[in-house]
């Protein structure tokens, strides 16, 4: 069995557990008899092909409808995150009140816990909900975070080098143009001096954004629009993609490095997932190193906050990463920051300094819970 099998029997896996977790929760709060548990049962197979077919007319029959099954896909996936912890808790609480009525420390009503409890799960469900409304409008609309980051150089720049951060973006048929185009004239308005992309931009082939081109076209810097690849821009097809990009005036650095004479030195990292899956060694840091002046200051982008240690001994000042979205739905954020040494926000390594953007766009459900999607603005001054 390849890996590519592998990845999916535990997709699948992980997808049938979430829904009989969910569907076990569902029946025990509202214990549908009748007519109401063929609705129930009818309502049940009919949501959980959302995802698997959403996927299929995307890839056969891209159009309105797959789009309106894919993004019901998607919400139904939100749902089922908070109901399997729902069901998980439920399963405890309901053993903790057997052990304690076994024990005699409580007394149970006629109909034990056999009769559900229907409004309790509406008001709960009724929660959910209003927390994917709000979700979806706190994705659409990012906040803008600025920073202000003092570097070591030679040179004294003469005013502060505005940089702006964009991340995870995934750009594909779910997004819509106008708020593509609404991101691109926030960032332009920041009048930044050199545009990052720091992965994830597109999360389809190329052929069907075209939509989204002239967005990509207006991005407009001082220096310059610079891109890296994420491991989304590998899963698709990276050639395309990059072609894509220069097609709209962006340059991506791929393990490479772009000087600003007399301002500032770009190094591009590729992302490391997509290396491994093209079966290539990590990139050449001593290699790059001497490739760098003395006299500027670094800025690494890298789609992954890792290879901290080497871009440390680069002597970097500044890297710009994404991929973690800050979990962006409550409580992944937990995961995130047991897997990076540092998933969100800004951090200092020594003489590195570290961004991690939360993402300005999503990917998969169509909300935030608990995080806020965000445009980054990095004012570098000089020491």
């Amino acid at each position: 069995m390849n890996r590519f099998s592998v990845f999916i029997t535990i997709v699948l896996t992980i997808y049938a557990l979430l829904n009989l977790t969910a569907f076990l929760w569902l029946r025990f709060m509202f214990r549908p008899t009748g007519w109401l548990w063929v609705v129930f049962i009818l309502f049940f197979t009919l949501i959980i092909t959302m995802q698997p077919l959403g996927h299929y007319l995307m890839t056969k029959h891209p159009g309105r409808l797959s789009v309106i099954v894919m993004q019901t896909g998607f919400v139904w996936l939100g749902y089922l995150f908070y109901l399997f912890i729902l069901g998980i808790l439920t399963l405890c609480i309901s053993y903790m009140v057997k052990y304690a009525v076994n024990r005699g420390l409580m007394v149970l009503p006629e109909k034990g816990l056999s009769g559900g409890f229907p409004i309790a799960g509406s008001i709960i469900l009724g929660i959910l909900t209003c927390l994917m409304i709000l979700g979806v409008y706190i994705a659409k609309n990012p906040v803008i975070r600025s920073y202000t980051i003092s570097v070591p150089g030679t040179i004294e720049l003469s005013k502060p080098l505005t940089v702006v951060h964009l991340t995870d973006t995934h750009l594909n048929e779910l997004k819509t143009v106008k708020w593509w185009e609404s991101i691109v004239d926030r960032t332009n308005a920041l009048k930044p001096d050199v545009i990052v992309l720091t992965g994830d931009i597109v999360d389809a082939e190329p052929y069907r954004l075209s939509r989204f081109k002239p967005g990509l076209s207006r991005l407009n810097a001082r220096y310059g629009v610079f891109a890296v690849t994420g491991n989304h821009e590998f899963y698709i097809n990276t050639q395309r993609f990059i072609k894509m990009f220069q097609e709209c005036g962006i340059t991506v650095l791929r393990n490479e490095t772009h000087c600003i004479p007399g301002v500032a030195c770009l190094v591009g990292i590729d992302d490391p997932t997509g290396l491994r899956m093209a079966g290539k060694p990590k990139p050449d840091f001593e290699a790059i190193h001497t490739m760098l002046p003395d006299h500027l200051p670094v800025i690494v982008l890298s789609h992954q906050p890792v290879y901290l240690d080497d871009i440390k001994r680069m002597n970097a000042n500044l890297m710009l990463s994404g991929h973690t979205h800050n979990g962006q739905i409550w409580p992944f954020g937990i995961f995130t920051r047991m897997v990076f040494r540092h998933s969100y926000g800004y951090r200092r390594f020594g003489d590195l300094h570290l961004y991690v953007g939360a993402g300005t766009g999503i990917w998969g459900p169509p909300f935030r819970i608990g995080t806020r999607s965000e445009i980054a603005v990095l004012q570098i001054t000089s020491e």
